[in-house]
């Protein structure tokens, strides 16, 4: 049986456990609207959920301009374990770094396409993350796909829309 929840938060929660703080945090939108992590402070453990996923995010309904920020301030925890979304247990913040690098890239790829009017399709024929796609999916043919359909497809049509303007809410992505 499912119940509703009975706490709130907009910023942060702190939870005392006793002998350990848990805080649930906003951190900005990232994957959703509404993306919370968890931070355990004296064991430096982060839970991501969906807004870190390996080996490559997925992007349908994100806010790719501002994703790197909220991924920014994980970094500047400066955790020694990450719990994604999905994948393994990550040991450090290379990954993190990694995606905003390649969000970055991304929305500069569609904001400079949009600014010269071109459509959301020649922008996707414009818009190059092989780099990043070798970087996080190396030669598996099922990552490299994943890589292309879960990100680069969605993610480009989002940043498209963030670019002219037109955001949908994410539940009309």
């Amino acid at each position: 049986m499912n119940a509703a929840p009975t706490i709130g938060f907009e910023k942060e929660l702190t939870i005392n456990l006793g002998k350990r703080e848990v805080h649930v945090m906003w951190l900005g939108r990232a994957n959703t609207g509404g993306d919370a992590v968890v931070w355990v402070p004296d064991v430096k453990l982060l839970v991501t959920g969906d807004a870190v996923v390996f080996p490559a995010p997925f992007a349908f309904g994100p806010y790719l301009t501002e994703w790197p920020t909220a991924l920014q301030k994980m970094v500047d925890l400066n955790p020694a374990a990450i719990i994604p979304g999905h994948g393994p247990v990550l040991h450090d913040t290379v990954y993190l770094k990694t995606l905003i690098e390649m969000f970055q890239a991304l929305t500069t790829q569609v904001k400079q396409a949009a600014g010269q009017g071109l459509s959301l399709e020649e922008t996707r024929r414009r818009v190059k993350l092989d780099e990043f796609s070798q970087r996080l999916a190396g030669d598996s043919f099922q990552r490299r796909n994943w890589f292309r359909s879960a990100f680069l497809y969605p993610a480009v049509d989002r940043a498209y829309q963030e670019a002219t303007g037109k955001l949908k809410p994410e539940a009309e992505e």
